[in-house]
């Protein structure tokens, strides 16, 4: 497990513990009610699962989550419109933008195309980057040397089809932020998955129906980040 996702387990670990002695000390009628009303809202949830998202793989999502609950607990305490302070989400946003525009975005993205259904976009890159809030993304990766990328989703979801892709040589990271959504990654069955990923309230499963044993080791896609509420599962062929 990387230094990453160590840190994660321990804050969730942390998180936990602290939230149990908590409610504990509250059902014993030993915290003060203000106190107890100010941590047990949905507004400290936001926060602890923005925590673990940037954490995790620092992502984007994380600092947004983190904001967006602090907002609303100020406006719980202090008497002024909450409203007023939207334009920080603005501000994060195009923070955001800059980042990924340093990285460049992906290049040799064709038109969706029609399979079994449903429209696919395509990439030939060898490393992608997808960001998906509210709505959900099918994406075939046709790249010759496959390197891994980084996906985020809220309140969405993605199918990834990596089964027209030949992996780089090594190790090979897909950093994976998923709330609230699901990751559907289709790969063929000697491509040996590693899942370092964070998971709570959702899990990790290999549903492959035929892996190859025989695994070529110098050939390794590693999967980390965290998903929340979420689930990462990998599929046969498509």
């Amino acid at each position: 497990m990387n230094e990453r996702s160590n840190k994660a387990s321990f804050l969730i670990g942390f998180i936990f513990i602290t939230a149990g002695i908590l409610f504990l000390l509250s059902n014993l009628n030993l915290l003060d009610p203000q106190f107890t009303d100010a941590i047990f809202t949905w507004q400290m949830l936001l926060i602890a699962i923005g925590l673990i998202v940037f954490i995790s793989s620092r992502d984007f999502f994380g600092i947004l989550l983190i904001a967006i609950g602090s907002i609303f607990l100020i406006d719980k305490y202090y008497d002024f419109d909450v409203w007023q302070l939207w334009p920080v989400v603005l501000v994060l946003i195009g923070f955001q933008i800059l980042f990924n525009s340093r990285k460049g975005a992906p290049e040799n993205v064709n038109g969706a195309k029609n399979y079994s259904g449903k429209n696919w976009n395509e990439t030939s890159q060898d490393f992608i980057y997808s960001e998906n809030i509210f709505n959900s993304n099918n994406l075939r990766v046709t790249s010759e040397n496959f390197k891994g990328g980084k996906i985020s989703s809220i309140f969405g979801g993605m199918n990834l089809d990596l089964t027209h892709s030949k992996l780089s040589p090594g190790s090979n990271v897909l950093d994976v932020s998923n709330v609230f959504s699901g990751l559907e990654i289709s790969v063929p069955s000697d491509w040996k998955i590693i899942s370092e990923a964070t998971q709570i309230f959702g899990g990790f499963e290999d549903k492959r129906k035929y892996v190859n044993a025989s695994y070529d080791e110098t050939k390794i896609m590693k999967l980390r980040g965290s998903s929340i509420f979420g689930g990462i599962k990998i599929i046969d062929v498509k």
